[in-house]
């Protein structure tokens, strides 16, 4: 199945790069659980350093990503 929001020109070539622009994600959480907080901090590092957190991301969103081939585009990395 073809891409429904695949860029092209009036000839029909594909856009064969991107942009990425690294955006933070942050969780708020009150001020009146800190123990919540550092929960939080303790769980997510382990899961970054574990390699699990990328281990989950791949299992929900790896087949959008191989279907995006970013091997074969060229990607400009913009900084912030």
């Amino acid at each position: 199945m073809e891409n429904p929001v695949a860029l092209g020109d009036d000839e029909g070539d594909r856009v064969r790069g991107g942009l990425y622009l690294p955006q933070p994600t942050y969780f708020f959480v009150t001020p009146k659980r800190p123990e919540l907080a550092k929960r939080l901090t303790i769980g997510l590092s382990a899961l970054v350093d574990s390699g699990a957190l990328g281990e989950i991301f791949t299992k929900y969103h790896g087949d959008n990503l191989r279907r995006t081939r970013l091997a074969g585009r060229r990607i400009i990395k913009l900084k912030t």
